[in-house]
């Protein structure tokens, strides 16, 4: 009895220890747990501080050398240049004794017994040439020139056209022959500060102009900017329907079998799949269904890149009709409609945030693609542009200018900068549309450009009232 009473009672000793003993383990589990917390902070930090550096590296890179380049004349211009070859008459000598007049601006040099300014400019590809700045009216460089070759008669320069290069003949018996061009930076006199001043002091020293070119400054990407919105166009015709349809399929219709898990394997594997394997697919079976002579076609381009982003918009739609609540698909039957019209009527309206955003990429994955296109419509830069006829997109447009031994960077980068702008175009387009679409979006939720529209709505709103209140 006594040794039950002994055992009954509590050690305060015991009791202490085991205290100390938790306190202990739970301080260690502390420190561990900081230290753990930690490192995974600092290495969360790390690799997001160099993707953040690798982005703004980026963009860095390409507006600093392309941006520069970037204008109205190269986005809009022709990548064929114009060129003619022109000269003065055989018969026509020019005394060098009537002086025109024009004062010309900074950085402008005129020829004043031939009549015309040059002014220094840097090309589309940032190559410098001399640009035609002005042509005084009835002078020798406005009346007294003729293009050789299949269209031969009398030819005007027109300003803002490029002067690659002359030769001519002058009065001096030592240096009767004068050849200068953009292409001769090396012979150009110490003295000759500009291009445009070594063409306008060579052209006051001539008699006679031998041979002569002129062009339009050419290299624009018109085209491809056509090309690239051709090919969203008619790639998005075809696959929207099918990646839609199938995902209405595997979203409503299909049951789990076998069958289902191998289809949705099969879109997996597909999105998977190198775009040049797709490229070369799409070269043996598309080319021969729009060209007999093997060339390809923005329309076969564009059926390759159906088939490639038929996965995203699959699975971005069928997650979208995932989404919405199975009660709104149940009271849409309970009230007799039958399954399509449920479908149409109630699943993919609320389901249309989620559709968009599978376009919204798939746009961006034909607008940034390249490798499959090459094959499959080729590397031929156009300017008239046929759905028929190959043609180049401004990714392989990129790609064509970055062929040879010295890469146009300056180009290439111009034409990044505008494929850049579209997909940012497209993303605010996409965030504006889910704002307005997506109706069980929770207030707390919504993104910083979504309390944006917000504000501009109220704005508008409190203004109309105003208004109102003004007229009363």
């Amino acid at each position: 009895m006594d040794n039950l009473e002994n055992n009954s009672i509590v050690n305060p000793s015991n009791d202490n220890n085991q205290r100390e003993y938790i306190v202990k383990e739970t301080s260690k589990n502390k420190t561990k747990r900081k230290i753990f917390d930690t490192v995974k902070n600092i290495f969360t930090y790390l690799f997001t501080g160099i993707s953040l550096t690798a982005v703004i590296a980026i963009f860095v890179f390409v507006f600093s050398k392309g941006w520069k380049n970037l204008n109205w004349e190269y986005f809009s211009g022709d990548y064929q240049a114009v060129v003619r070859n022109f000269a003065t008459p055989d018969d026509y000598t020019n005394d060098l004794t009537i002086e025109y007049e024009y004062s010309p601006s900074e950085g402008e040099y005129f020829s004043k017994y031939w009549g015309v300014s040059f002014v220094d400019s840097v090309g589309n590809g940032g190559v410098s040439q001399v640009v035609v700045s002005y042509i005084v009216p009835n002078s020798p460089f406005d009346t007294e020139l003729y293009t050789q070759g299949a269209e031969s008669g009398q030819f005007t320069p027109h300003i803002g056209w490029i002067v690659p290069g002359m030769t001519t003949i002058t009065n001096d018996p030592n240096n009767l022959i004068l050849n200068f061009s953009t292409q001769l930076e090396g012979s150009r006199p110490v003295e000759m500060t500009s291009n445009s001043m070594w063409f306008a002091s060579c052209l006051d020293k001539s008699t006679q102009i031998i041979m002569g070119t002129i062009s339009t400054s050419g290299d624009g990407f018109r085209g491809s900017f056509i090309a690239t919105i051709y090919m969203i166009l008619l790639t998005l015709a075809f696959a929207l329907p099918l990646g839609i349809g199938g995902a209405i399929y595997l979203g409503v219709y299909a049951k789990k079998s076998k069958v289902t898990n191998f289809i949705r394997s099969a879109i997996d594997l597909l999105s998977g799949i190198p775009s040049i394997i797709f490229g070369l697919v799409g070269a043996l079976l598309f080319i021969p269904l729009f060209s007999s002579s093997g060339k390809g076609s923005i329309m076969s381009g564009a059926l390759t890149l159906a088939i490639m982003v038929l996965p995203i918009i699959v699975k971005n739609t069928e997650e979208a009709i995932k989404v919405v609540p199975n009660s709104l698909s149940q009271a849409s039957l309970a009230l007799g409609a039958s399954q399509s019209q449920t479908i149409w009527k109630v699943i993919l309206p609320n389901s249309l945030s989620g559709i968009l955003t599978g376009t919204i990429l798939a746009i961006g994955r034909i607008i940034g693609e390249s490798a499959s296109l090459i094959f499959a419509v080729g590397v031929m830069v156009q300017d008239n542009i046929d759905i028929l006829q190959p043609a180049t997109t401004l990714a392989v447009h990129i790609w064509s200018v970055m062929q040879g031994e010295v890469p146009n960077y300056d180009a290439a980068c111009s034409i990044s900068i505008v494929i850049l702008i579209m997909i940012l175009i497209l993303n605010v387009i996409l965030s504006i549309v889910s704002h307005y679409l997506n109706k069980f979006e929770i207030k707390q939720n919504k993104t910083s450009l979504g309390k944006l529209i917000d504000m501009i709505k109220k704005a508008i709103k409190s203004k109309k009232v105003k208004e109102v209140n003004d007229v009363r």
